[in-house]
């Protein structure tokens, strides 16, 4: 049992690199795609029946603080501090590309004020009249 949660994790652990890289290069929609998949390991160890976990760990020779269930609590405590630090440096990757886009947008109404405030012209018939005020 505990063979094929720590293969979830790990498993969960993987996408998560390949999330972060694939947001590096700036492939969002594969970053959606990998955030779907991780979601779906996420449903699957969720999904597993806590009992048989329960009762594997407590079947276990050495008994509840056995360095077996140490050494699987150790690997999955790893696993998922690895996956919370990627998750953090991607939350960081898109702050900072959002922050980007809203500066580019503000940029971009300051140019269009421009544009409209400093065009002093108006039309009469098809000809274009420009004066300076």
């Amino acid at each position: 049992m505990n063979g094929n949660v720590q293969h979830l994790y790990n498993e969960l652990l993987e996408l998560a690199k390949v999330q972060k890289d694939a947001l590096i290069r700036g492939g969002f929609e594969d970053t959606i795609k990998i955030q779907e998949m991780r979601q779906g390991i996420i449903d699957k160890i969720q999904n597993i029946d806590r009992s048989e976990i329960l009762n594997h760990i407590s079947d276990l020779p050495t008994g509840k603080n056995g360095p077996e269930r140490e050494e699987f609590s150790k690997r999955i405590r790893i696993a998922t501090e690895k996956i919370l630090s990627l998750d953090n440096e991607m939350r960081a990757i898109i702050q900072a590309e959002l922050s980007s886009i809203a500066d580019r947008l503000k940029s971009i109404q300051k140019i269009k004020a421009f544009c409209h405030n400093a065009s002093p012209h108006r039309y009469v018939g098809n000809n274009l009249n420009v004066s300076v005020s």
